[in-house]
């Protein structure tokens, strides 16, 4: 008699090359294993809530977006600030004016500035020097004038300059001195800047030339060319 298979042939038709007994004696999957063959991965689930859902899926994509954008924007700046600017011209080291004349002591003077930069901010010192108060800096309308003002507001932007200066200077009245404040925005040309100056009075704008000089000693030697007027009023 022929052993009954119970299993039978169509029992192996998803599984040919595998005998019936082979078939019988295998091991069965658990229902648990079989779930876990067949689960969605995580990738697989979002796909399919994204596709689900159109309107979420286009506000993950604008999220995405905006956040690269973002990222790449503040890597931009932090690069901009650390690459030095090689458009910017040079503004470092020792500038002198043309003679002005102050209409208040009487006398021809001149602008000596002493600037840095560093990126876009500009500082350094600034002087008003009198020629004939060297020597007698401690007398009269003399007093104090070839003292360092700080360089404030300073900015720098291509050959772009601008900055402003607060001066204590002799007024109109005798032993009387005021506090000004000017302004100086200024365009470089090589080793000279043009400038344009304002004060806090009602004065008109002042325009003069400086140059760039190795300062060997502090006298200035008087330069051809027209003294231009300046004033200053009380405050």
């Amino acid at each position: 008699m022929k052993p009954v298979d119970f299993a039978g042939p169509s029992c192996c038709r998803e599984f040919p090359g595998i005998s019936s007994r082979q078939w019988a004696d295998r091991t069965p999957i658990s229902t648990q294993e079989k779930m876990l063959e067949h689960s969605p991965t995580l990738v697989d689930r979002l796909t399919s809530r994204l596709k689900n859902n159109p309107v979420t899926a286009v506000l993950i994509m604008v999220g995405l977006v905006v956040i690269a954008l973002a990222g790449f924007t503040d890597a931009l700046k932090k690069l901009i600030h650390v690459i030095p600017a090689f458009y910017q011209a040079n503004v470092s080291g020792d500038w002198r004016s043309d003679f002005l004349t102050d209409p208040v002591i009487k006398a021809d003077f001149q602008y000596i500035f002493s600037l840095k930069a560093d990126r876009d901010i500009l500082y350094g010192t600034a002087r008003r020097l009198v020629p004939s108060c060297l020597g007698h800096e401690d007398s009269g309308i003399c007093k104090n004038h070839d003292k360092p003002a700080a360089v404030v507001d300073g900015r720098i932007n291509g050959k772009e300059i601008s900055f402003s200066c607060n001066w204590r200077l002799p007024s109109s009245e005798p032993w009387k001195w005021v506090q000004m404040r000017e302004s100086f925005h200024g365009r470089i040309n090589g080793d000279e800047i043009r400038f344009i100056r304002q004060d806090g009075s009602n004065a008109p704008a002042a325009e003069f030339l400086c140059r760039r000089f190795a300062p060997a000693g502090d006298e200035p030697e008087k330069q051809n060319g027209t003294a231009t007027t300046t004033r200053h009023n009380n405050k």
